[in-house]
C-alpha cells in the first residue's frame, strides 16, 4: 500500500527501534511516491518512546511538517 500513498507523509524514527528496524523505515520511506514525505530520525528512543527523550524537537518536526507541508 504504501508503493501507491501519495498523501501527507511524516514518518518520525528512532535509530534504536528493535521493532520496526531503521533499515525497513528506510525502505518503506524511499519507496512511497509521495511529493510531501519527509523522516525525521532520532537518536535515541525505543519504539514508542522517542517524543520522551527529545520532547522540544519531537514536537518542533510535527510543527514545521504542518505549518510547512500541510498549511499550504
Amino acid at each position: 500500500l504504501i508503493k501507491k500513498y501519495k498523501g501527507h507523509l511524516l514518518m518520525i524514527h528512532s535509530k534504536m527501534d528493535v521493532f520496526s528496524l531503521p533499515y525497513y523505515a528506510d525502505k518503506m520511506f524511499e519507496s512511497c511516491p509521495s511529493k510531501t514525505k519527509r523522516i525525521e530520525w532520532f537518536d535515541v528512543g525505543a519504539h514508542s518512546h522517542v517524543r520522551i527523550n527529545n520532547t522540544k524537537r519531537y514536537d518542533k518536526v510535527i510543527t514545521s511538517y504542518v505549518e510547512n507541508v500541510i498549511g499550504k
